[in-house]
């Protein structure tokens, strides 16, 4: 078996911002966030493009903020992404827009989730935290909260069949 020569690639020590590191990751790579709040364009719109990485919080998501100030979404996953991309204690909030998945898009593609915060997040149609479209990804042990959409405040999947384990959602809402 090939070894593997997985690289740690420190935001904001060697890269800037967060889409800078995407980026530049390789698959494997596991991009770490120092404690403090990422915003700013190239914070947020991130596009995975298909690639097996990790990206984590230093100590938590309580430490680790992306705060999309209600001016896009976070994350953005459409290129097949597997459960071996992996988003682990982050925070995500304000997220917003006017198409589905107010923080989080993701069509095709599967992702994993650990310990994650998304809140106030908004969608004027489907998904106000997150939005999904044939994919399986799976949250474990993440928290819903504040989230709005016109149709499901926290999470939306059609023709997907996504896993939510040890998930609090509380206080998402939708219009009707």
């Amino acid at each position: 078996m090939p070894e593997l020569n997985a690289t740690v690639l420190n935001v904001p020590n060697g890269y800037p911002n967060i889409s800078e590191a995407v980026e530049s990751a390789s698959e494997s790579d596991t991009i770490l966030l120092s404690d403090g709040y990422y915003t700013g364009d190239n914070n947020k719109n991130i596009n995975f493009e298909g690639k097996k990485i990790v990206l984590m919080s230093e100590n938590g998501p309580e430490n680790c903020i992306i705060d999309c100030e209600f001016d896009g979404r976070a994350l953005i996953f459409q290129s097949g992404e597997t459960s071996s991309t992996l988003i682990d204690g982050i925070t995500i909030i304000y997220g917003f827009s006017v198409e589905n998945g107010g923080a989080i898009f993701i069509s095709d593609a599967s992702p994993s989730f650990r310990k994650c915060i998304i809140a106030y997040s908004h969608s004027t149609t489907y998904g106000g935290g997150v939005y999904i479209e044939f994919g399986t990804p799976e949250f474990i042990n993440c928290t819903f909260v504040g989230n709005y959409a016109a149709t499901s405040g926290a999470i939306y999947g059609i023709n997907s069949d996504f896993k939510v384990n040890s998930c609090i959602l509380s206080e998402n809402y939708t219009a009707g």
